[in-house]
């Protein structure tokens, strides 16, 4: 059987598959997300509204969002875009990037049966070979046990950035107009302070698979405040003292930086020690795992730093390595753009909106809420 044929009969197959485990375990109605504005313009880092100034109906931004993408090369789509580019209340800088890319649009659909030549560690081909197929381009993929999986996807000569550490930069742009105190919560303490040096944290505390409730208690002083009670409590004998224990002052906010299996028991451990009035954060690094029926359950309120396919379909999560698909889908997108020397800097694509810089590209995330 023809190679493509094989791998994509087996993809659809997968994903039949896939829907049908879905339609048992979960009601997708029932998981929703919504963006979380706060005031704050970097918390929200939708493409169209972070590099267009102009006043767009919503769905010019969607249409624009998705020709962002570079996927789009239909007759029908450049006509749109003309139509967008011909409105009088379109700012001169924001017609120039959206000339830009329909030069490039153009000069893509003109050259899309050239090889783009690629060359990836052996240890994820498997993947490799299935996110080629749902892209539009022509790759030639060289395979090689030089490059171990680990270190491409941290330091692959594309992105400043691993995904992780673009979820925290993330999360501390959006927090840095914020009067506030912020805890780190992480699971490894290993060069954390150079870790979380962007986030400015007035306390670092690491997890080692404590009783999370002993850790939360620890950590918020509710073991302090019990015993203040029970002092106050002996001088005010026989009358009874109405007591509920007080969390310490010094903390606003949370940051969780770790896996599932871990932030999954002490998200309900800080809450059942008092801590409900503090705002809850999160690094990518607790979906990185395989989610269960159930696991949205653990993260309700809770503010995430996450890539663009977490925002469009929070189920995406259930699919296995469905984030290490995003970011090989964007390294080789960014491949092939690179190889064809365009003039559009901007990408949206599945793991974030990138922009080139001289030497790397740099990633943004967005900052969402999810709501169960």
């Amino acid at each position: 059987m023809n190679l493509k044929k094989y791998h994509t009969l087996k993809c659809i197959t997968n994903t039949l598959i896939l829907l049908v485990l879905l339609g048992c375990e979960t009601n997708p109605a029932r998981v929703s997300q919504q963006i979380e504005s706060q005031n704050n313009s970097s918390s929200n880092h939708g493409l169209s509204t972070e590099i267009l100034s102009s006043k767009l109906s919503p769905d010019d931004y969607r249409f624009i969002e998705e020709i962002f993408r570079l996927r789009e090369f239909s007759d029908q789509s450049l006509e749109r875009l003309d139509k967008i580019l011909a409105l009088d209340n379109l700012y001169k800088r924001d017609r120039h990037t959206l000339t830009l890319l329909k030069n490039d649009l153009i000069k893509i659909k003109s050259d899309l049966n050239s090889n783009i030549e690629v060359t990836a560690p052996t240890e994820l081909k498997e993947i490799f070979i299935k996110t080629i197929f749902s892209l539009p381009y022509k790759f030639e993929l060289t395979f090689t046990n030089e490059l171990q999986a680990e270190d491409f996807l941290k330091n692959n000569g594309i992105f400043c950035n691993s995904l992780e550490i673009d979820s925290i930069k993330t999360l501390a742009q959006a927090l840095s107009k914020k009067d506030q105190n912020i805890v780190v919560i992480t699971d490894n303490n290993k060069d954390s302070n150079l870790r979380f040096v962007e986030l400015n944290p007035s306390h670092i505390f690491t997890y080692e698979n404590q009783d999370p409730q002993i850790f939360a208690a620890s950590i918020l002083q509710i073991t302090q405040s019990d015993e203040r009670f029970k002092n106050i409590d002996k001088l005010a004998v026989p009358i009874k003292v109405q007591f509920v224990p007080r969390i310490r002052k010094d903390f606003d906010l949370l940051v969780f930086d770790m896996d599932h299996s871990a932030q999954k028991k002490l998200i309900p451990a800080f809450r059942y020690n008092y801590a409900n009035k503090l705002q809850y954060y999160s690094t990518i690094k607790s979906l990185n795992s395989i989610l269960k029926k159930g696991d949205f359950l653990d993260y309700e309120e809770v503010n995430f730093s996450a890539p663009n396919l977490f925002l469009n379909n929070p189920l995406i999560l259930f699919e296995e390595e469905a984030i290490l698909s995003a970011i090989i889908s964007d390294w080789l997108t960014l491949s092939a753009l690179k190889q064809k020397n365009l003039s559009t800097r901007i990408f949206n694509g599945s793991s974030g909106i990138f922009q080139s810089g001289r030497n790397c590209v740099e990633r943004s995330l967005n900052l969402s809420k999810l709501k169960v």
